[in-house]
């Protein structure tokens, strides 16, 4: 359950778990990967949704198909792995280490490893979050910004409206490498590279350091293409 007090309380659970992939998504009759459906999740129930026999986590409240993007629905079905949830829910659990443990650990061999994989992907869900589904822009560089950012971030978690907007988070592997994905249900914006007012590097210029970014969809939808290395011998 979350305590913080800027998010409203986590209400109980109505699991459904095993459902098959194209039962919740629409597509092809029968088989393909199970997903584990909750109304709502915690970093605990994340984690399990994210361990076999489970190809991810959906946090749903309604009747299947739900609304995910082409690139998610590949991912699945190509033996990956994904994630759709709420914004409050994804910006309350530290979604960014929790899957990117998963992914290392079922998509990676014991010797592979992918460099910045987590940093990469917190920025990336982070955008999605609140440019995408919040539809707040960064403060500038003064103090009554950064308060007003704030705010609107509180405001906004807590407003059923803007907080059940979900995010999508997917990945799979590739000959060529790790493909990630990150898509929010925003109106879409246009992202700028650039350096910010501080000195502080985030956003697309941590991701494409580490990454091949393409965006997609307006703004909605960043897939980002990691190249595999080998672990260095300890």
């Amino acid at each position: 359950m979350n305590d913080h007090p800027i998010y409203p309380a986590i209400p109980p659970r109505r699991d459904r778990r095993d459902v098959a992939f194209a039962d919740l998504f629409g597509g092809a009759e029968g088989g393909g990967p199970v997903v584990f459906v909750s109304s709502r999740f915690d970093s605990d129930r994340l984690e399990e949704g994210l361990r076999a026999p489970f190809s991810g986590s959906c946090e749903c409240e309604g009747t299947p198909p739900l609304p995910v993007g082409e690139v998610f629905r590949r991912h699945l079905t190509g033996g990956g792995l994904g994630m759709w949830l709420r914004s409050d829910t994804a910006q309350m659990c530290d979604v960014a280490v929790v899957f990117a443990d998963a992914v290392c650990r079922r998509l990676l061999t014991a010797e592979e490893c992918v460099s910045g994989l987590c940093l990469a992907l917190h920025e990336a869900v982070a955008n999605a979050i609140i440019h995408g589904n919040l539809e707040i822009a960064s403060p500038a560089n003064d103090p009554e910004s950064f308060a007003t950012y704030c705010r609107l971030m509180d405001e906004r978690l807590e407003d059923g409206a803007w907080a059940a907007r979900h995010v999508e988070i997917s990945a799979v592997r590739l000959p060529g490498g790790l493909e990630v994905a990150v898509r929010n249900e925003g109106p879409g914006y246009r992202p700028v590279r650039r350096r910010p007012a501080t000195d502080r590097r985030h956003g697309l210029t941590i991701m494409g350091e580490v990454a091949k970014v393409i965006v997609a969809e307006e703004g909605r939808l960043a897939v980002l293409h990691f190249p595999v290395g080998l672990r260095e011998a300890e």
